[in-house]
């Protein structure tokens, strides 16, 4: 297995499509750095500045509209305008088509209670505001490795239809 898993090494270490990552933050020259990191990374990044254009956003990749396929990750503030976090990891979970996709909530919230509440709504990570870029990298590199064992998943997987 390949030690340094990036968006574009899957896990037995052979090149593939890098990793579609979805990047919810209002804050636009930290969505900008956290953009520009990701895609040094060998990550495919789509940004967006709330929780209504992730929605949007999610909806055109898992259709025949993006460049980079659908969406695999996605990293989100909690407090944005519009739509927060909290609502968009809830809208996530309950859509089939992405109810599994690996979700981090990247946030100023660090309360005990507030990490909590971000896992109880569905979130797989969480990390606080500020934090180390090494960190946040190390922490998105294994919810890569999950989007890799899902993609693999979906290859091996025939498309069948409903019986009738």
């Amino acid at each position: 297995m390949n030690a340094t898993l990036s968006g574009e090494d899957t896990v037995d270490g052979s090149e593939d499509e890098p990793i579609h990552l979805l990047l919810v933050e209002d804050e636009p020259d930290l969505r900008n750095t956290l953009r520009y990191n990701l895609r040094r990374n060998g990550y495919a990044v789509t940004d967006v500045g709330n929780g209504t254009e992730a929605v949007a956003a999610l909806a055109k990749a898992n259709g025949d509209e993006s460049e980079h396929g659908p969406v695999e990750i996605i990293v989100s503030d909690v407090m944005m305008p519009v739509m927060d976090g909290h609502a968009l990891v809830k809208a996530v979970r309950q859509n089939a088509a992405t109810a599994e996709l690996p979700f981090m909530f990247l946030t100023a919230k660090g309360d005990a209670a507030d990490r909590v509440e971000g896992f109880r709504l569905g979130a797989d990570d969480y990390l606080t505001k500020p934090f180390d870029l090494e960190e946040l990298l190390a922490r998105v590199q294994v919810l890569a490795r999950r989007a890799h064992v899902a993609r693999k998943l979906r290859k091996l997987m025939p498309t069948t239809s409903p019986m009738s």
